[in-house]
């Protein structure tokens, strides 16, 4: 009785684990993206706070890959209805100039604290008005089009 009831368990997980996420879903790309970009930013923020230790070439390349990466997502919210793993909100389709605008917002942060970082300072505390900069455009974006 008892290899049998393990049988059963062991085939439901097995089931389970099959009906996982669907990693060629447009929301699972852009989520895999930004999260990407999640962990870029987290290192320029590492290296002006303190916890990495600063160097402005390494900073440099680090704000030229996020800037890279900041082109990806947009291509994965394409008109479609919000998926249940999204946080996506409808308002990104209905509002869809107001969403361009926010990438926008979002590149021109992004340029910017690319030119502050090609300037190499030593003092670190130059680029952190350019970070936060990016970080309030993200924000911006955040608190209109995604559901918290």
């Amino acid at each position: 009785m008892n290899k049998t009831l393990l049988s059963a368990l062991l085939t439901l997980l097995l089931l389970l684990t099959a009906c996982g996420t669907d990693k060629n879903s447009p929301v699972y790309l852009r989520k895999q993206q930004f999260k990407e970009m999640l962990r870029t930013r987290e290192s320029l923020q590492g290296m002006l706070n303190g916890r990495l230790s600063y160097d402005p070439d390494t900073f440099l390349k680090t704000a030229q890959a996020l800037e890279n990466q900041s082109a990806q997502p947009w291509q994965w919210f394409h008109e479609m209805q919000v998926a249940d793993d999204s946080k996506a909100k409808q308002d990104i389709w209905q509002e869809a100039q107001a969403f361009r605008a926010a990438q926008d917002e979002l590149t021109k942060s992004l340029q910017a604290l690319t030119v502050a970082a090609q300037t190499k300072p030593k003092d670190k505390s130059q680029l952190t008005p350019t970070l936060k900069g990016v970080e309030q455009a993200c924000a911006s974006c955040h608190s209109r089009f995604k559901v918290e």
